[in-house]
């Protein structure tokens, strides 16, 4: 899965990240019918024309499932969770962080667990725009422009709690 955040993160943040490495968990059943698209040519980008219609079978799918109704959410239909490990050095010993958000799906907004977390973020940093609080222009990553205090406290107004766990870490020998 690419993502932006690896990419980004080692340059923006500052503090001698060696390593940035994003990971995505998927059910053994959606990845199942993903294959068999893939297998029978329907995520192919390369155009075809079908009764005059010239499309790649990627874009029809994308069109096609994008004009279906989307399905109520319920909770316990999913969940999504996030977490950063950052492993370094606190006070001058060997260090490991963890940061974890879990969440559910909305059905109060019709919104999946992962709409939500990816909604909501984007609707604080709209705001935040909107009323002056970040002063930097053009386009860059949100780490080299949002305060994370002030983000944060945004997320917790709006239910998304981020966890924090601090673990020293050492080597143990006889």
């Amino acid at each position: 899965m690419i993502h932006s955040e690896p990419a980004t993160i080692p340059h923006t943040i500052g503090k001698g990240i060696k390593d940035a490495i994003f990971r995505i968990i998927i059910s053994p059943e959606t990845v199942s019918k993903l294959k068999v698209l893939d297998e029978v040519g329907l995520t192919s980008n390369e155009a075809i024309n079908a009764k005059g219609v010239t499309i790649s079978p990627r874009k029809f799918l994308e069109r096609y499932f994008g004009s279906l109704p989307k399905p109520k959410t319920q909770r316990g239909d999913e969940v999504h969770v996030v977490r950063v490990d950052v492993v370094g050095e606190k006070d001058g010993e060997k260090a490991r962080c963890t940061f974890d958000v879990v969440n559910d799906p909305k059905p109060e907004w019709n919104a999946s667990s992962s709409g939500f977390v990816t909604g909501v973020p984007a609707s604080i940093v709209a705001q935040m725009l909107a009323r002056g609080d970040i002063q930097l222009k053009g386009v860059m990553p949100s780490e080299a422009c949002v305060r994370p205090e002030l983000f944060i406290a945004e997320l917790t107004k709006r239910g998304i709690e981020i966890h924090e766990t601090l673990k020293p870490t050492r080597l143990h020998t006889s």
